[in-house]
Protein backbone atom coordinates (compact mmCIF):
# COMPACT_ATOMS: atom_id res chain seq x y z
CA UNK A 1 0.00 0.00 0.00
CA UNK A 2 1.90 3.09 -1.13
CA UNK A 3 1.02 5.73 1.46
CA UNK A 4 3.12 8.47 -0.52
CA UNK A 5 1.53 12.38 -0.63
CA UNK A 6 -1.64 10.59 0.72
CA UNK A 7 -3.88 11.80 3.49
CA UNK A 8 -4.58 9.15 6.24
CA UNK A 9 -7.04 9.41 8.60
CA UNK A 10 -6.07 7.52 12.14
CA UNK A 11 -9.21 6.09 14.20
CA UNK A 12 -8.77 4.45 17.27
CA UNK A 13 -8.67 4.80 21.35
CA UNK A 14 -5.85 6.20 23.83
CA UNK A 15 -3.16 4.31 22.03
CA UNK A 16 -4.03 6.86 18.81
CA UNK A 17 -4.96 9.54 20.81
CA UNK A 18 -1.84 9.58 22.59
CA UNK A 19 -0.05 10.25 19.21
CA UNK A 20 3.55 8.31 19.62
CA UNK A 21 3.00 6.23 16.15
CA UNK A 22 1.24 8.56 14.01
CA UNK A 23 4.51 11.11 13.29
CA UNK A 24 6.51 7.91 12.67
CA UNK A 25 4.11 6.50 10.30
CA UNK A 26 4.16 9.91 8.62
CA UNK A 27 7.92 10.48 8.11
CA UNK A 28 8.45 6.35 6.97
CA UNK A 29 5.43 6.07 4.14
CA UNK A 30 5.68 10.12 3.11
CA UNK A 31 2.21 10.65 3.80
CA UNK A 32 1.42 13.99 3.20
CA UNK A 33 -0.83 14.26 6.37
CA UNK A 34 -1.52 11.98 9.16
CA UNK A 35 -5.00 12.63 10.91
CA UNK A 36 -6.06 11.65 14.63
CA UNK A 37 -8.85 10.74 15.12
CA UNK A 38 -8.33 8.92 18.31
CA UNK A 39 -10.32 9.13 21.72
CA UNK A 40 -9.38 7.86 24.93
CA UNK A 41 -11.74 5.44 26.29
CA UNK A 42 -13.89 4.79 22.94
CA UNK A 43 -14.62 1.42 21.97
CA UNK A 44 -15.72 -0.14 19.20
CA UNK A 45 -18.81 -1.66 20.49
CA UNK A 46 -21.71 0.70 21.87
CA UNK A 47 -21.78 1.15 25.47
CA UNK A 48 -25.02 -0.34 27.25
CA UNK A 49 -24.35 2.40 29.98
CA UNK A 50 -23.98 6.13 28.16
CA UNK A 51 -21.92 8.59 30.70
CA UNK A 52 -23.47 11.51 28.31
CA UNK A 53 -20.06 12.70 26.52
CA UNK A 54 -18.07 12.00 23.41
CA UNK A 55 -16.79 8.91 25.11
CA UNK A 56 -20.07 7.37 24.16
CA UNK A 57 -19.60 7.25 20.43
CA UNK A 58 -18.32 4.33 19.09
CA UNK A 59 -15.88 4.34 16.36
CA UNK A 60 -19.12 4.16 13.99
CA UNK A 61 -20.61 6.72 15.12
CA UNK A 62 -17.45 8.93 15.28
CA UNK A 63 -16.47 7.59 11.65
CA UNK A 64 -19.60 9.75 10.07
CA UNK A 65 -17.94 12.59 11.63
CA UNK A 66 -14.33 12.65 9.78
CA UNK A 67 -13.49 14.24 7.17
CA UNK A 68 -14.55 12.80 3.61
CA UNK A 69 -11.46 13.73 1.62
CA UNK A 70 -8.80 11.20 3.32
CA UNK A 71 -7.52 8.66 0.57
CA UNK A 72 -7.01 5.39 3.45
CA UNK A 73 -8.82 5.13 7.10
CA UNK A 74 -6.70 3.08 9.24
CA UNK A 75 -8.38 1.51 12.41
CA UNK A 76 -6.15 1.12 15.30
Amino acid sequence: MELKNKTVLCLGDSITYANGYLKALQSLTGAKEVVNYGVAGTTIAKRKKLLGNEYDEDFLMRLEKMRPDGDFIIVF
